[in-house]
């Protein structure tokens, strides 16, 4: 990575990441700029991260400022329709534009080598945030996240894309492991407010978020939701385990960052 930065004004070939509004959320975000980040770098060509100035933009951050690009800077593009091959990058000083979908079918976790943190870092706002989302102010947790799917988002269905997204679990696994788990101090995430509520009450002993949840990915998700989703994001990252009770990418890309083995229910 340290090499790739230092070489990186020599290269004369471009890739333009190009994530906004409706492209996924934030564990989408960052998975596929990481994922694209490994070519560029076995391949010696630019990456940029294209500033859309959307929410997530003010409080997920690069480390490095040199990823940055704007419209206003990109002189040419070339838009790749089709699934993602880093051979049609021929021709210097062009912009290759790649937005997330180009890459649902090759993109592979185990392909990620660098450390997210290398690359991505958070706003002041979500440090702050992040006092206040945990009330009972811990400092050694183990997180416990389940992603119910878009059906379950408790915001207007008209904004929802994908209406059919509903995502499996064991109710039973997971009551399991909370009983068998008094011992840890146990943070819930949920992306139901509803729900999160529910096992506070089943359980008393579960330390649940004062959020405001809301995904990043919809057009009506408000500023206040996205800095709190981030936050969440966040305080799993700073969790001593991360305990997954359904597939989602926002707990595994949050392992990520401090290389933790994420724990399926």
């Amino acid at each position: 990575m340290e090499t790739y930065i230092e070489n990186f004004c020599n290269f004369n070939k471009s890739i333009v990441y190009d994530f906004d509004i409706c492209y996924g959320g934030i564990g989408d975000c960052i998975k596929f700029f990481l994922f694209l980040l490994e070519i560029c770098i076995e391949n010696n060509i630019k990456l940029f991260y294209k500033r859309n100035y959307i929410a997530l933009e003010k409080y997920l951050k690069l480390n490095n400022a040199k990823f940055y690009i704007s419209n206003e800077e990109m002189v040419q593009t070339y838009n790749l329709q089709s699934k993602f091959d880093v051979s049609n990058i021929k021709e210097p000083n062009i912009y290759y534009i790649v937005k997330p979908t180009t890459l649902y079918q090759s993109f592979n976790f185990t392909y990620l080598k660098t450390k997210a943190s290398k690359v991505f870092t958070f706003s002041p706002e979500v440090l702050k945030r992040a006092d206040d989302l945990l009330l009972d102010k811990i400092k050694e947790y183990t997180s416990i996240h389940l992603r119910l799917g878009d059906k379950h988002l408790e915001t207007d269905a008209s904004y929802v894309c994908c209406k059919d997204d509903e995502r499996k679990f064991s109710i039973a696994s997971l009551r399991k492991y909370i009983t068998e788990n008094k011992s840890k101090r146990l943070v819930f995430f949920c992306d139901n407010n509803s729900f999160k509520n529910k096992i506070k009450e089943e359980y008393p002993h579960v330390i649940i978020t004062n959020s405001f949840i809301g995904h990043t990915s919809l057009k009506n998700t408000t500023d206040a939701q996205t800095l709190d989703s981030i936050t969440e994001f966040y305080l799993l990252i700073k969790s001593e385990e991360i305990v997954c009770a359904s597939y989602s990418g926002f707990s595994l890309v949050a392992a990520l960052f401090t290389e933790k083995t994420v724990i399926p229910l």
